[in-house]
């Protein structure tokens, strides 16, 4: 009984103000939570993976956009700028063939001008032996002593002369006939027209003039006294069109001067000058030497 009655001792840790917290060694961890808590920690990573992995592609599809249109914009621009390298090619190799192509012609046409001019000369020479062998036969001797361009004047029946027609083909010409003779020219009787040939053809020759045929008689008969000039003006003849001129074709002034003498002698004169518009403005004697004569 003393046994029990005795009073304990006090625990020492007890007596000191403290207790022991420590779980027991059953206590059981809860699992299930943490299981969740690290479902939902993964779930959140791969939702973050996920959408910056979006983002990414959005972003890349954005940079292979703009690459794409900057590369066909190149592309673009490399093949406009290589058509226009053949187009500049194309057009300096085709100025390079048309400027050898005008220096042969205008080689050969100058060329032709020259034998022209000669040829000319010529014609003048002679035309001017057989007029002086007429003078000298104390006869009339009329020549046309130039031809050049003329438009209609202000007054009825008068006319300007045109010094230069800037290679439009005339439509009407001055023919100023002279009489280099030592009598007087009667019954004068002059025809012309304006005249188209294609290169190479001969001269053309009016209709109305035949030196075996004597014109009809005129009820207004000219005379022409030595040393005198008479001026009539010829136009195109009808049918004619001029524009052909333009295609090649060669513009004749022709015609012909019937005159009788004091010595009741019958005279003709024949008249062949073509236009050429490098040598305006007045026309040139024919190349033919059996034209531009007198009988």
């Amino acid at each position: 009984m003393a046994e029990k009655d005795a009073p304990k001792e006090p625990n020492k840790e007890t007596a000191a103000g403290f207790t022991n917290d420590k779980p027991e060694a059953n206590t059981e961890v809860p699992v299930n939570a943490l299981l969740s808590d690290l479902v939902a920690f993964v779930d959140e990573i791969n939702a973050r993976y996920v959408s910056d992995t979006t983002a990414n592609q959005e972003h890349r599809k954005r940079e292979l956009y703009w690459q794409k249109g900057y590369v066909i914009a190149a592309a673009t621009l490399a093949a406009l700028t290589l058509w226009v390298l053949y187009l500049t090619y194309r057009a300096s190799n085709r100025l390079a063939t048309t400027a050898d192509a005008q220096a042969r012609i205008m080689t050969a046409q100058a060329a032709i001008l020259d034998k022209q001019r000669e040829i000319a000369t010529n014609t003048v020479t002679a035309i001017k032996a057989q007029l002086n062998e007429q003078v000298t036969a104390n006869r009339p001797a009329i020549v046309a002593n130039g031809v050049f361009p003329t438009k209609s004047g202000p007054v009825p029946q008068s006319w300007i002369r045109v010094e230069d027609t800037k290679g439009i083909p005339p439509r009407n010409v001055a023919v100023g006939w002279r009489n280099f003779g030592k009598s007087i020219a009667t019954d004068f009787v002059q025809k012309g027209h304006l005249i188209l040939a294609k290169p190479g053809d001969p001269a053309p020759k009016d209709p109305g003039c035949d030196e075996s045929h004597q014109p009809e008689k005129q009820t207004n008969r000219s005379a022409l006294a030595p040393d005198n000039t008479m001026s009539v003006v010829w136009d195109v003849m009808p049918g004619t069109d001029l524009t052909e001129a333009d295609n090649g074709a060669i513009l004749y002034a022709v015609g012909c001067a019937y005159y009788n003498g004091l010595d009741k002698g019958h005279y003709f004169s024949d008249v062949c000058l073509l236009w050429v518009p490098e040598q305006q403005p007045e026309f040139q004697p024919c190349q033919d030497t059996n034209r531009n004569y007198i009988h």
